[in-house]
């Protein structure tokens, strides 16, 4: 999960309630599904509600700067990156410092692995390189949530450059309009294939959901053109609330995911954006805008503590999830007044090579130390020569023993079902 689809602006583009109200509806689905909470169980499709909604603005903000003609490439990865990396980089720092005093060195040396493929938005390769999503495992990776963010900029990185190229070629809507319904089947139909035959990649290749992203960049497209009737706006927002109420109640891990279920939320998300009902009681209320404006930073704590939840055995308690979930927000808060609203502010008032090279400081740290814990095996000397010695014998297994799990592996398809 940003992202700039979680920040409260959307460069060019006016602030809109009504999608600011949608991150609070995606950001809650996926926190309460991650702790757990009954009656959540398809939370999980608020990460697609987020890709939506992200290519709704980005399309909008490339679009508009390539029609008034001040479009740049440059400004426009600046302007992600400001948004995304700061509270990003800060995650990263913490977690690596906590990890240093409660993690075992295999623990501390997998953390660092991630820490640096989360840092350089290639996470979700490595995450499909070691186990679904679902899988029982998923708590002991501790930034697993950052596959979203590495998808995201991977998009990001390709649609400005796609874009840019067709209106070179052939100048205005038609010919984007074209490219979009074009890449979009040709990935839908990929999400399938792959959802069918080989589940992980279509869960974290870029390929297999760039369809959700052009799917908003395509309503965009279109809606500045259309205009409905206050009575049409009402039914396509209720339509489309309900779509997504009946994802995340229906849908749970056993799921075929995304595949052409994915829909579901999706349409719902496209109904409530082409409704554009900013005075909404339900995506314009106080809570929404207040959650909405936060989503970002919430998302990226929620993980860390779910995972620590489970590392500490507590997650089946309700007491804790509660906890948690108020330190969850709590963190979300300080992550926002704290990181992400004077970074952006700080770095927005310099001048652009200034800009990349404070974010360039500010990465290089936890980066070196990522890299660094992984090179020395999670640095085993900082802790007592009895502690290592436990874990070593965790791998000390007999190998007249080996089960049949052990020698055959289950297929991915079946692993991504055993979250529970």
């Amino acid at each position: 999960m940003s992202l700039d689809i979680f920040a409260p602006t959307a460069g060019a583009q006016a602030f809109r309630r009504d999608i600011n109200g949608l991150r609070a509806w995606a950001v809650t689905a996926v926190v309460l599904y991650h702790f757990g909470l009954a009656g959540f169980d398809g939370g999980f499709v608020g990460v697609d509600m987020f890709f939506v909604v992200s290519g709704f603005l980005m399309t909008g903000i490339i679009g508009k700067g390539l029609q008034r003609g001040d479009f740049s490439l440059w400004n426009f990865y600046l302007a992600r990156a400001r948004r995304i990396l700061p509270a990003l980089i800060v995650l990263a720092a913490v977690l690596l410092a906590v990890g240093w005093f409660f993690l075992m060195p295999k623990e501390y040396e997998m953390l660092g692995g991630h820490a640096r493929r989360t840092l350089l938005f290639a996470s979700n390769l490595r995450y499909l390189q070691e186990s679904g999503y679902f899988d029982n495992d998923a708590h002991e990776k501790w930034l697993l949530h950052s596959w979203s963010l590495s998808v995201e900029w991977q998009f990001y990185l390709l649609l400005p450059v796609l874009l840019l190229a067709v209106w070179r070629l052939f100048p205005g809507r038609r010919a984007m309009v074209l490219v979009h319904v074009l890449l979009l089947l040709v990935s839908f139909c990929i999400c399938v294939a792959l959802t069918s035959s080989e589940p992980p990649k279509a869960f974290y290749l870029l390929q297999s959901r760039a369809w959700e992203f052009l799917a908003g960049g395509l309503l965009f497209l279109f809606a500045e053109s259309l205009r409905l009737s206050a009575r049409i706006r009402l039914a396509l927002e209720w339509l489309g609330l309900l779509s997504i109420v009946c994802a995340v109640v229906f849908l749970d891990s056993s799921s075929r995911w995304p595949g052409w279920l994915a829909l579901v939320p999706c349409i719902g998300t496209l109904s409530v954006l082409l409704a554009r009902r900013e005075a909404s009681p339900w995506t314009g209320n106080a809570v929404a805008q207040w959650l909405g404006t936060r989503s970002y930073s919430i998302y990226l704590w929620h993980w860390p503590l779910v995972a620590g939840l489970a590392y500490c055995e507590r997650l089946n308690s309700l007491a804790w999830v509660l906890s948690a979930l108020f330190a969850t927000l709590l963190l979300g808060q300080l992550s926002y007044a704290l990181v992400e609203v004077p970074a952006r502010r700080g770095l927005h008032g310099l001048a652009p090579r200034w800009a990349v090279a404070a974010l360039l400081l500010a990465i290089f740290p936890p980066l070196l130390a990522a890299a660094w814990i992984r090179e020395t095996d999670g640095f085993p000397q900082r802790l007592p020569a009895a502690v290592g010695a436990i874990e070593a014998q965790a791998d000390n297994r007999n190998p007249g023993k080996t089960s049949a799990w052990t020698r055959a592996p289950p297929a991915p398809s079946v692993a991504l079902r055993s979250r529970r």
